[in-house]
């Protein structure tokens, strides 16, 4: 892939051989060349670097790490712009209440049930998490979580961008009490 700036425009020209995945040598006869101008109003604030190598990972059974919250983290793929994890919290536990400083979550329920409490300002909600149930977290937007039923919560969680490190979450006062967590289990990479 060749990659070309213009005035307010990127020219990406994509050279295929022809012939598609099963060509023979004899099927090749000449390069087809594709060319795309996009807007500069359209343009990922990192266009034209190196593209990011796809990513597939499978869930481990153990947590790579314990969140700011106290809920166990499986990562999963990383982007350029997003990243994503498993968030486990486990049955009767109530997370510690946070706030992320750059990113905005977006959570998928996989299993379990539980509570999310949000609040920015004076407006705030509480919404029942179910299986099949996704929710967003603005940035800045204070918020904690837990597990009632009797199995634990597990929800699929989408950072944008993708995660910084552990000094994006911060403290915040909650609506519940947190259950405790081990001295020195928690922080992420």
């Amino acid at each position: 892939m060749k990659i070309s700036k213009g005035i307010g425009l990127i020219a990406y020209s994509v050279i295929s051989l022809g012939g598609g995945f099963g060509a023979q040598a004899e099927d090749v006869q000449k390069p087809d060349v594709v060319t795309r101008l996009v807007p500069a109003d359209r343009q990922a604030p990192d266009q034209g670097k190196r593209p990011m190598i796809p990513q597939s990972k499978r869930l481990s059974a153990d947590y790579d790490y314990l969140a700011p919250d106290g809920s166990e983290v499986r990562l999963l793929v990383r982007g350029d712009r997003a990243s994503m994890a498993q968030f486990k919290l486990p049955a009767g536990h109530t997370a510690s209440a946070v706030a992320h400083r750059t990113v905005e979550e977006l959570w998928y329920v996989v299993s379990g049930s539980g509570q999310m409490w949000r609040s920015q300002g004076e407006q705030e909600d509480i919404v029942e998490l179910l299986p099949g149930v996704s929710l967003s977290i603005p940035v800045r937007t204070h918020f904690q979580f837990r597990a009632t039923g009797p199995e634990a919560l597990v929800v699929i969680g989408v950072t944008v961008p993708s995660w910084p490190g552990a000094e994006e979450a911060y403290s915040v006062d909650g609506k519940w009490p947190a259950s405790s967590m081990s001295e020195g289990e928690t922080g992420l990479p």
